[in-house]
Order: structure tokens, then C-alpha cells, then sequence
């Protein structure tokens, strides 16, 4: 058996960057919540995007 995702599999990857006047306002956990929540539901809706996995920043919880 093998994990659901490899890395492999992962075919493009991208970050989440703040204009340099709005750095103060975003941190890790915010910029984290908008790829959770907005990026990450936009992305899911092109055909044979199968899935977005998440990584670094701060959970919120």
C-alpha cells in the first residue's frame, strides 16, 4: 500500500505572497486561512484538479 499522495504526484506548486505595503496585516496563520478557504475552493473547481494539498503556515483552530 502506499500513501494517498506522493510527492510524485504533486505537479505544481505555489506560495501566497502579501504586497510589500501589507505585510504587517497578513501573517503565516491568516495567509494560511485564505489558501484554506478561498484559493484552495477556486482551485478545486478546474477540471482534473484532483487535489490541493496545504503545507506550512499556521492552523487556525
Amino acid at each position: 500500500m502506499m500513501p494517498i499522495t506522493t510527492g510524485l504526484g504533486e505537479i505544481y506548486q505555489y506560495i501566497l505572497k502579501v504586497a510589500p505595503r501589507y505585510e504587517d496585516k497578513y501573517d503565516a496563520m491568516e495567509l494560511r486561512t485564505i489558501q484554506d478557504w478561498m484559493v484552495k475552493w477556486q482551485l478545486s473547481g478546474i477540471p482534473g484538479i484532483v487535489e490541493i494539498n496545504s503545507f506550512a503556515g499556521y492552523l487556525k483552530q
